[in-house]
């Protein structure tokens, strides 16, 4: 017994000791309080100790810490902190259950597209405009397109993004606005052009849009700015929502080509009509997959009539039903994320999205009298259209802050075109990106990545005019037309938070590219005599760039933010800009192979001031922009071609035009909440003005075939005393103010909701217009400009109900004065539509 007694003696301070060594488990899930959905990310800490988690992207962590009473904190963007006294035993594992509640100060925005990953708004150093998924669906917007109308200090001219005034009308080629889905690039590889229809509208959950250089993180084409549309994961409940929609469009009386007798309604009277779907859930046992299924349908029979072909005695013949202006698209798109569960913090996923459509569009009207909403004969293009993408992708997010993530995309778009203007590219891209965080650091955050993408096309756009045939042989046969292009960056960029009041930012990258086109043709003698052989002509350009950008942002008073920031960018060529030709009706595109980089720095100054009364809030924000370009590219009319081409050799061609600059004033207003018990507002209301000229406007880029010297001034309409002493100076295809309104309100189940847009007079056109229209090629020019020198502005208007949470019925008219109006010369804009909508949510 006594050796018994002392063998536990003496063993005694081993257990001890091994207990004291036996470390506890901290554990749980945070949640948010009203929704009850998971907090992604919510960093939890252990007062006066350096342990520490991320929670995962379904809300649960867990920390190992020695035994002893502690003092848990859970924090997230948008949340109150939430702190917890608990007492950790040796070898015990603690659950704890996180409710955080939203923060009573918070606008409940964040955003992740300037440093990549989500910041509170506020902190951001550059100007960002959000769009929410409820101004998408309450105007039902078909398209990406639509949805960014209320954009403040965006244009979007026949597809084209425009942020303010960083570039003009450049027939679709060469975005200086990088578009992005989820972070991965959403610009044809031969064009550099968006594909709106091809965004999953049915599943955004915000579209995020940043102002200003942009280079650094997103490259060459984010050279004016970056939407960036991000969509929505699975919540712990699963979402099926339909929604159908139907409408038609109301031309306004003298312009109505589908009745003789001015009805109202009429059989061949424009409409559209289609659905959209949603199913969203997570799936496993432990709800650890999560799967999103959408898709579009749209049957649209557009405003714009078919084009009048002249017959004998100059007879009209009605070409109605076979070239009016229509859209037939289809679109499946799914979204596969597998969260394993035994690496925490490590998730796979693909997802996919197919678009199939046709389409007919015109880019020039018939005149600006009776036959305005009618195509030019020649100027109609009929698309079959194919857009397809797989992204997969994997992801990690490290319990410490530090996350990894490797995506990629391989994208395809193929427009068969008419009149020989079809192409196609397909893009393989991949990019790698972490984020390093120093938890003894604790606001200190670095973010490296690499890039690279392989573009291919073919087209018969960039085809060009083929080699002369040898003496002997009298046929040249295009056999190949093929085009590539490479791009690769490196980046990084670095964050820190000081003294919880200054935000620091900056970063760097160097990226290079090249581009090759390459052509084949056979030349033959159809006699026979002689064999036919193989001729090659090929072209390649490369360049590369580094760029920098610096921002800061300080909290001055309680809501009250000063931001500054600087920030370089650039812009490669595009395949189409180089190789493109391409005759449009009476007009040609011409190929420019000698084009080279635009560059650019621009500089902002902004003031945030965020505000709150009861249950509502909102920020005003003001910011002060310049913009300085080198080498800047327009899309120049003049005598590009020969006497013997459409015009006598008058068309269109991008070309440098030397040194400009924009410069103004961004003013925004964001407001969400409720004004009293059951009355909720919401509303975005935006103006910007813009200085965009020419530095030099004398700068000759070019010579025409008469020899004349070619210039901004030369080349500009001469306005007299609208323009006075800035003739030559104002870049063309701009307007200098913008003034956006978005105001929703609602009450128990009703909603009410108007917008506005209004756009000033675009006061520099190329004066080859003026001179085409005085042959008589074009007609209406300048009466269309004479009815638009005080601008425009549009106005739409829904009304909608829903009852019990799940059956929407809503009311939707766009432009319900039915202005006339339009965004570039010689091309109508939609008139009245009227529209019915019905939406179901399971």
């Amino acid at each position: 017994m006594q050796k018994h007694l002392l063998l536990s003696l003496i063993s005694l301070p081993g257990f001890v000791l091994g207990a004291w060594g036996q470390k506890g488990i901290l554990k749980g899930r945070i949640t948010d309080a009203e929704t009850k959905e998971p907090v992604p990310f919510a960093n939890v800490a252990v007062k006066g100790t350096a342990a520490g988690a991320s929670a995962n992207m379904d809300g649960f962590f867990e920390i190992k810490v020695d035994p002893g009473n502690y003092t848990v904190i859970a924090t997230a963007i948008g949340y109150q902190p939430f702190s917890q006294s608990v007492s950790v035993k040796a070898g015990e594992t603690v659950t704890l259950a996180i409710s955080l509640q939203k923060a009573a100060v918070q606008l409940e925005m964040f955003v992740k597209t300037e440093g990549k990953f989500e910041k509170k708004i506020e902190d951001l150093t550059v100007s960002l405009e959000v769009i929410k998924p409820n101004i998408i669906e309450n105007k039902n917007a078909t398209s990406a397109e639509q949805a960014l109308q209320q954009t403040p200090g965006l244009v979007i001219v026949d597809s084209e993004p425009q942020l303010r005034g960083g570039s003009g009308y450049s027939f679709g080629a060469g975005s200086r606005v990088m578009v992005l889905v989820d972070d991965l690039p959403l610009l044809s590889g031969d064009a550099g052009r968006p594909s709106w229809g091809f965004i999953p509208v049915e599943n955004i959950e915000q579209i995020e849009v940043v102002k200003g250089a942009s280079s650094v993180l997103y490259g060459s084409a984010a050279l004016n700015g970056v939407i960036n549309i991000r969509t929505a994961f699975p919540k712990d409940k699963p979402l099926t929502k339909l929604t159908l929609f139907g409408g038609i469009y109301e031309l306004p009386k003298r312009y109505r080509w589908y009745s003789e007798y001015g009805a109202f309604f009429h059989k061949d009277m424009p409409y559209l009509g289609g659905l959209n779907f949603l199913h969203a859930q997570k799936l496993g046992k432990n709800k650890n997959i999560d799967l999103t299924l959408g898709g579009n349908f749209l049957w649209e029979q557009g405003p714009q009539g078919a084009p009048l072909v002249y017959g004998p005695n100059k007879a009209i013949i009605d070409t109605l039903h076979e070239f009016g202006a229509y859209e037939r698209r289809g679109r499946i798109n799914f979204n596969f994320r597998h969260r394993i569960s035994k690496v925490e913090g490590l998730a796979w996923g693909i997802n996919g999205n197919i678009l199939y459509g046709h389409s007919v569009t015109g880019l020039i009207w018939e005149n600006y009298d009776s036959l305005l909403f009618r195509f030019m004969d020649g100027s109609a293009t009929r698309t079959i259209q194919t857009v397809a993408s797989i992204d997969p992708f994997i992801t990690y997010q490290g319990a410490k802050g530090t996350s990894h993530s490797l995506r990629t995309r391989y994208f395809y778009v193929n427009n068969n075109n008419t009149d020989n203007r079809a192409n196609a590219s397909g893009i393989l891209y991949g990019e790698y990106q972490a984020r390093i965080a120093f938890p003894k650091l604790k606001d200190l955050y670095v973010i490296p990545g690499l890039m690279t993408s392989y573009t291919t096309g073919r087209a018969q756009l960039y085809a060009g005019k083929p080699p002369l045939p040898p003496t002997g042989y009298n046929r040249v046969q295009e056999d190949r037309i093929r085009t590539n292009a490479i791009n690769s960056a490196a980046y990084v960029q670095l964050e820190a938070k000081l003294w919880k009041r200054l935000t620091l930012v900056g970063g760097a990258r160097l990226e290079y590219f090249r581009v090759g086109k390459y052509d084949r043709y056979i030349i033959s003698d159809t006699t026979g005599v002689n064999a036919s052989f193989r001729y090659d002509t090929s072209f390649v350009s490369d360049d590369i760039q580094p760029v920098f950008r610096f921002g800061a942002t300080v909290k001055a008073a309680e809501e009250s933010y000063v931001r500054v920031s600087f920030g370089q960018g650039f812009r490669f060529p595009t395949i189409a800009e180089r190789f493109i030709v391409a005759t449009i009706g009476p007009a040609t595109i011409y190929p420019n192979p000698d084009i080279i980089s635009e560059r650019s720095w621009s500089a902002e100054l902004g003031f945030k001031q965020g505000f709150k009364f009861g249950q509502f809030l909102g920020y005003l924000d003001v910011a002060g922009f310049y913009q300085r370009f080198k080498n800047a590219v327009e899309f120049i009319a003049a005598q590009w071609g020969s006497l013997s081409d459409p015009l006598f050799g008058f068309g269109f061609r991008s070309v440098n035009i030397g040194p400009t600059r924009v410069a103004g004033v961004d003013v925004s207003l964001l407001g969400q909440g409720k004004i009293s018990k059951n009355i909720g507002l919401n509303y975005l209301i935006g103006y910007t003005f813009m200085d965009p000229v020419s530095l030099d406007p004398d700068y000759v880029f070019g010579t025409d075939k008469q020899g004349t010297l070619l210039s901004n001034k030369t080349t500009s309409i001469n306005l007299g005393q609208d323009n006075d002493s800035r003739f030559g100076k104002l870049l063309k295809y701009r307007f200098q103010h913008l003034m956006r309104a978005d105001v929703e309100v609602t009450w128990k189940g009703l909603m009410a909701g108007v917008s506005a847009r209004y756009n000033s007079f675009m006061r520099n056109i190329d004066n080859v217009f003026l001179n085409f229209e005085q042959l008589g090629v074009i007609r209406g020019l300048t009466e269309s400009r004479n009815d638009s020198r005080k601008g425009y502005t549009v106005l739409d208007a829904r009304l909608g109900y829903t009852l019990k949470k799940r059956h929407r019925l809503a009311l939707i008219c766009n432009n319900f004065t039915n202005n006339i109006y339009f965004l570039r010369p010689l091309s109508i804009e939609k008139p009245r539509q009227w529209l019915l909508q019905y939406q179901i949510t399971i």
